[in-house]
């Protein structure tokens, strides 16, 4: 072989096992990870919570996931389990004292009988159990996220709470009032929208990022709408999922909580 010849096709070698190698070249590998039900203090008495967090030495970044209003579902648990194989100590807490279901109608029965204000107490509980944690950083804001009802109360617990920083809104109701959008000044937003979404007005959303980015003290605002995608799109098996749509908004939730959560 000429050393022309070997020179070109060693740089071709390289370039080869450099795409293969380099650090963000494809997705990275997900952690194995660890579950289990634990309990805690709430806000008015002992609460369960699904506990995901990676295997191996710490300390990791912690998320507090609110369910939406079916309950702690076994999804909302995929979810948790998905964020601690991204590297972070995920949990889940049981809003609805163990009941689950999938009928609309029991489930708005269920959201209108829980208090939002003793649903952020019981959050607040989570936080400070992780913060108990071995395994959970000690010296950085955790982050939250919420779907439907869900993205509410991360909103409230963010508004309400300074041990939470990156907040990530699922199609969950936005305020646009001053002094709420003054509780979250200065804190990362993802929001997760759909454009069809009936009962989350476009218009709305659009305000409610719009006054966030006028407080947002140079921290990341984003508001992403999908077009054609309604309330509860990023569900599977639900009546709206999208299964793209969803993928995309993953992809912008992975790069949200890395950029903001992880050192």
């Amino acid at each position: 072989m000429r050393r022309g010849t070997a020179g070109i096709w060693f740089c071709w070698l390289g370039l080869i096992l450099g795409m293969r190698l380099a650090p963000g070249a494809g997705a990275a590998e997900p952690r194995a990870v660890e579950t289990s039900m634990v309990e805690f203090r709430g806000g008015h008495g002992p609460i369960k919570g699904f506990l995901a967090r990676p295997k191996g030495e710490g300390p990791f970044p912690a998320i507090v996931v609110v369910h939406e209003w079916w309950g702690l579902s076994e999804w909302i648990k995929e979810n948790a389990k998905r964020l601690a194989e991204q590297g972070y100590v995920a949990l889940a807490p049981d809003l609805y004292q163990g009941k689950v279901t999938m009928d609309p109608g029991e489930a708005h029965e269920l959201m209108r009988a829980l208090d939002d204000s003793e649903a952020v107490g019981d959050l607040k509980g989570a936080v400070a159990h992780l913060k108990t944690l071995p395994s959970v950083a000690k010296d950085q804001k955790m982050g939250t996220i919420g779907w439907c009802m869900g993205g509410k109360l991360a909103r409230l617990l963010s508004q309400s709470s300074e041990s939470i920083g990156p907040t990530v809104i699922c199609y969950g109701s936005v305020a646009t009032e001053a002094d709420q959008i003054a509780k979250l000044q200065g804190k990362p937003v993802l929001g997760i929208f759909g454009a069809t979404d009936r009962g989350i007005p476009v218009s709305k959303v659009q305000e409610f990022g719009k006054l966030l980015q006028a407080k947002s003290n140079g921290n990341p605002v984003t508001i992403r709408i999908f077009e054609g995608a309604g309330h509860g799109f990023m569900r599977p098996r639900g009546p709206q999922f999208k299964a793209d749509e969803a993928a995309e908004a993953w992809k912008e939730i992975n790069s949200f909580f890395a950029a903001n959560l992880k050192p």
